[in-house]
């Protein structure tokens, strides 16, 4: 459009972490999948002593359950009175109850994430 908007000229999430965490100590909100961030520190190990605190959005405390207490074919692993207990935003809830949206989307990045920091 008219816009003048390059997706070529932006900078990569990569590029935008390396600079943050180039010039100086900063703290890394993850809000979704860990990959940008894992690769970040698997390419550029000596930067992570610049990340002073890491939050990452990865559970749910007392959400709902998407599909009501105990979906069909749940049983023995749905309890009555469960509705709540498990943090989830979006999975194939009925097949796997227990994983959230954002480490679902990318495990091996959140691993690499949460071991490589600390």
């Amino acid at each position: 459009g008219n816009r003048g908007y390059s997706p070529l000229g932006q900078p990569t999430a990569q590029e935008v972490i390396i600079q943050t965490l180039s010039s100086g100590p900063a703290t890394v909100i993850i809000i979704g999948a860990h990959t940008n961030f894992a690769i970040f520190l698997t390419t550029h190990p000596h930067l992570k002593k610049n990340v002073e605190h890491i939050y990452v959005m990865g559970g749910g405390v007392r959400s709902k359950n998407p599909t009501g207490c105990c979906p069909e074919n749940s049983r023995p692993v749905c309890r009555i009175g469960q509705c709540g207990d498990h943090g989830n935003l979006f999975t194939g809830y009925t097949s796997n109850p227990y994983a959230e949206f954002n480490i679902f989307l990318d495990p091996f990045s959140a691993y690499q994430v949460i071991y490589m920091i600390y």
